[in-house]
């Protein structure tokens, strides 16, 4: 439930002990007052995330070594099948350590209540649009 607007500005306001000077000249809007509902969202999707890309890697492991004990198979093709696992270990785990370090930013501060803005941001920058770039970049 999205609060009252002008009293949730306010609260922001004072409990947020560094905010800018000039912000209080722009337009804000508070989605929630309780961070609870948010992160368990957050943790929710990303734990779900996790387990579809480990079950999908432990799935590939099992093919290949299941593949590469057949007598058919020749060194070439275990060579491709080495390559090929360590390429969608490093696309499936570059999110997963994305992702992790807003994560575990926001695990931090949200229950101790500690605000800095400036590690807020520099999480914001090297975790989201980096996830966000991540199939683009990739492709």
């Amino acid at each position: 439930m999205i609060p009252e607007q002008k009293e949730a500005v306010e609260f922001i306001l004072q409990k947020v002990p560094c905010f800018p000077y000039y912000a209080g000249d722009t337009p804000m809007f508070v989605f929630a007052l309780d961070p609870f509902p948010i992160t368990a969202n957050v943790v929710a999707v990303f734990s779900i995330q996790v387990t579809i890309m480990v079950i999908l890697v432990v799935l590939t492991i099992v093919a290949l070594y299941n593949h590469a004990h057949e007598l058919s198979t020749s060194r070439h093709t275990l060579s491709l099948h080495k390559k090929f696992l360590a390429a969608m270990l490093i696309q499936t785990g570059l999110p997963v350590v994305v992702l992790m370090i807003p994560l575990l930013y926001m695990a931090y501060t949200i229950p101790t209540g500690y605000h800095n803005q400036g590690k807020g941001q520099a999480c914001g920058v090297l975790g989201f649009p980096s996830a966000a770039s991540h199939d683009t970049l990739s492709a």
